[in-house]
């Protein structure tokens, strides 16, 4: 798990070293480019195509380059450190030398990270592991940048583990755990730092298995999956890492209901073959479970099924090793020192470069091989090797149990701050979720209100219209009323009191006609025949008139003479004057 985190690490890293100061464009750009490219080869583990890439940009890379050189040699040397230590330190060296020359922070601690990695995990590196320990230390006191002081608490951290000091380890996580907690609580934070962040409480997890405490491993280990989501090798490692813990607990039936969840998912996402040691890690955990309890048949199927692995998807002489060191310590205690010590023969060469009690193990197991097959002088050679590696361990362990105590403690007081820390990410994980919320609801409602406004001016615009067709409407009619007035007025002026004394006049006649001679009787009847044509013709003026108020009619103007149309009106008033 140590190793993955520090890929993610080298990715991230290198993302931000990338920058460079080169005048010429073209190259700063293919520099730039390949960089890129085996950041892609980082996040896919695909290592071979990543080295063959790394080492041509180191080909065409610039003497005075020292960013992509630092970088490039960084990339070079993190893949080859994994089978060619020598030549994989000499890549990290330089990458540092280059960083410091370059005077960028972040290509110091990323080149000081993966020599103390490859130092921690290979023997015979004790002095330049010390220096290097010392040298982030230095940086640490120093440093303000809370990104590196968090890489540079997490290398430090597996300096102790491999040291076995797992309380100063957990020390060291939980100080790079409460850094990376504060990025979490920005509403800035990225997939790379939530990814991150899950990672180092998978590690934490990890050590409490280390120091078989498989309670709070499970508590921490549970917390992670929380956030590797999008991170598949964390997904791969939260499987495995829960199946040795219910191993410790002795609970197998869950423990195998994770170790069936692994192989499941690692056939489902189809991961490159290096992340198959992870089942094959399970199966030796199952065996040795079964080993510590004398049932060696049981332990050799699982070792089998660890063979059929590493031979399936090809795994690499570490791998293999510590497959044959199972296989070896299962068959001495069935006592076929035989295949025992074929085994343990296999794994001897490469177990030099495991942690020290390891080692040591195998040198034993060997020398009880050899003491079996009454072989004495082979197995006191072997015992001759063991006894002052034993003691040494047993003196460096002495040495530790104060620290011990005392990180122990501190521990105690991280592990509060900690729970108080993942509320306070919770609430600002809800805080976040609340304030996207409000800005989506917010901008629901301003949709709304346009919507509501675009409505409500359509519907203003539309009412407006109405309005001035009602105007119209209003105004037609009053006219209309004015028109219907002016019409009775004139009736009642031009037409009452015409009809009135021809009314009159016929009244007269009748009543009185005896009074009236026959000439005047007919120029009287002639008169009033006249008149009436008269009012008959005015009254078709004034229906004519009536009509010119419609809006259907239009009139057109003439010339016309007076004196006809004065003669008509006399005629009209004729009776009248008389009268």
């Amino acid at each position: 798990m140590r190793y993955i985190y520090f890929i993610l690490l080298s990715f991230i890293y290198i993302s931000r070293a990338a920058a460079q100061q080169a005048t010429d464009k073209e190259y700063q750009a293919r520099l730039n480019t390949i960089v890129a490219r085996c950041d892609s080869y980082v996040v896919s583990e695909n290592y071979d195509s990543l080295l063959m890439l790394a080492r041509y940009g180191l080909s065409v890379c610039a003497p005075g380059d020292h960013h992509h050189l630092s970088a490039l040699h960084f990339l070079c040397g993190n893949v080859i450190a994994r089978s060619e230590v020598e030549k994989g330190i000499f890549h990290l060296q330089q990458a540092l030398a280059y960083g410091q020359k370059a005077k960028d922070n972040k290509l110091i601690v990323q080149a000081l990270s993966g020599l103390l990695y490859t130092y921690n995990n290979n023997s015979g590196y004790i002095s330049q592991r010390e220096d290097a320990f010392n040298m982030a230390r230095s940086i640490l006191e120093t440093e303000n940048n809370d990104t590196l002081k968090s890489d540079l608490y997490t290398a430090l951290a597996d300096y102790y583990s491999v040291a076995g000091n797992y309380e100063a380890e957990i020390q060291y996580l939980v100080k790079s755990l409460e850094l990376d907690g504060q990025k979490l609580r920005n509403i800035q934070a990225t997939n790379s730092d939530t990814v991150r962040y899950g990672v180092e409480l998978m590690n934490i997890g990890n050590t409490y298995l280390h120091i078989n405490n498989p309670e709070k491993g499970i508590e921490y280990i549970h917390r992670a999956r929380h956030y590797l989501n999008t991170y598949q090798m964390g997904i791969i490692h939260f499987y495995k890492n829960l199946c040795d813990a219910y191993i410790l607990k002795s609970e197998m039936k869950t423990a195998f209901a994770y170790y069936d969840s692994l192989h499941a998912f690692l056939i489902r996402s189809k991961v490159p073959a290096p992340a198959w040691s992870n089942k094959i890690a399970n199966e030796l955990s199952i065996a040795d479970y079964y080993k510590g309890r004398g049932r060696a048949d049981s332990a050799l199927l699982f070792i089998n099924k660890a063979l059929i692995t590493a031979e399936k998807y090809k795994q690499d002489d570490f791998t293999l090793s510590q497959v044959n060191y199972m296989a070896g310590e299962v068959f001495l205690q069935k006592k076929e020192y035989n295949q025992a010590l074929s085994y343990l023969k296999a794994a001897e060469p490469f177990a030099k470069d495991w942690t020290a009690d390891i080692y040591a193990g195998v040198l034993k197991a060997i020398g009880d091989c050899y003491y079996g097959m009454n072989q004495w002088y082979e197995a006191a050679g072997y015992y001759q090797k063991y006894i002052p590696l034993r003691d040494s361990i047993y003196t460096y362990a002495a040495s530790q149990s104060l620290a011990n105590a005392e990180a122990r403690y501190q521990n105690n007081v991280k592990q509060q701050q900690i729970a108080a820390q993942d509320v306070q990410l919770s609430y600002a994980k809800k805080q976040r979720y609340g304030f996207i919320g409000g800005l989506t609801l917010l901008s629901l409602v301003v949709v709304l209100l346009m919507v509501i406004y675009r409505n409500k001016k359509r519907n203003a615009e539309a009412l407006d219209e109405k309005n001035i067709q009602l105007q119209k409407l209003n105004a037609g009619l009053d006219e209309a009323n004015r028109t219907k007035a002016k019409m009775f007025g004139i009736i009642s002026h031009d037409l009452r009191s015409p009809i009135n004394q021809v009314y009159q006049f016929l009244s007269l006649l009748q009543s009185k006609s005896d009074r009236f001679t026959p000439e005047q009787k007919k120029e009287l009847s002639t008169r009033t025949q006249s008149a009436t044509a008269a009012l008959l013709s005015t009254m078709e003026d004034l229906l004519l008139w009536s009509k010119t108020q419609m809006d259907t009619f239009n009139a057109k103007k003439n010339n016309r003479y007076v004196l006809p149309i004065i003669n008509q009106v006399i005629e009209l008033l004729h009776l009248t004057a008389e009268a």
